[in-house]
């Protein structure tokens, strides 16, 4: 698997094509390529390289490779990404050491299944790189750091949508409260001032009552 996205690779003879014009034009040495033999295929494992075109140390990686590929080649395909000439790769490179939590301090940032090489020299990470390459390749179960990174992303989405919809179930309950409170207050207001009417037109009714019955008396005196 790659990044989804638009990025641009290369593979391992691309790499060492590229490294060599830029030897020609800066008039550095090329690498000899004894990749004659070699061949990318579906099951060999995945190496993912963030390089520098004309890094001292990513050339030395590049050509570690080169060197051993009697070795190794059977285990592996390159995938590279070149990060000094290419913000979009330098974004990808960012956002790769942020996930594996292994901080890119610079290049070459090397990846093989879950190890990170950040930096590379063949003294020091020589034979643990070996072993990492083949321990990875012999794996069954082989992790892939932008398969997990998309799988992630998903889960996070799929977290951020749940907590939406909680949210606008939470909103659409208060709203319903409300309205029902208000609704309330409403028709509670509304009773009250419809009994207050209603005593009043009470009262006004017994008020002309009494007057009516006060002026029938005194009709009857004045008879």
């Amino acid at each position: 698997a790659v990044a989804k996205g638009d990025y641009k690779t290369l593979n391992l003879k691309e790499v060492i094509e590229e490294e060599n014009t830029y030897a020609e034009q800066s008039g550095g040495a090329k690498i000899e390529s004894k990749l004659e033999n070699y061949s990318e295929s579906k099951d060999k494992a995945t190496i993912y390289l963030f390089r520098g075109l004309g890094c001292g140390y990513c050339r030395g990686f590049i050509t570690f490779l080169n060197d051993n590929i009697d070795e190794l080649g059977k285990y592996f395909n390159l995938v590279s990404y070149e990060v000094w000439n290419d913000k979009t790769n330098s974004a990808l490179l960012t956002k790769v050491a942020n996930f594996t939590g292994v901080p890119a301090q610079g290049v070459p940032y090397i990846i093989v299944g879950e190890k990170v090489f950040d930096g590379f020299t063949e003294a020091v990470y020589g034979e643990e790189f070996k072993t990492a390459l083949k321990e990875y390749y012999e794996s069954k179960d082989r992790y892939d750091v932008f398969e997990a990174m998309e799988k992630a992303e998903k889960e996070a989405a799929k977290a951020g949508q749940a907590d939406t919809n909680k949210i606008i179930l939470s909103n659409g309950l208060f709203t319903l409260v409300t309205i029902a409170s208000v609704g309330c207050m409403i028709y509670y207001s509304n009773k009250k001032m419809t009994q207050l009417i209603e005593a009043k037109l009470k009262a006004k009714n017994f008020v002309q009552k009494e007057e009516q019955k006060e002026n029938k008396s005194k009709s009857k005196k004045n008879k």
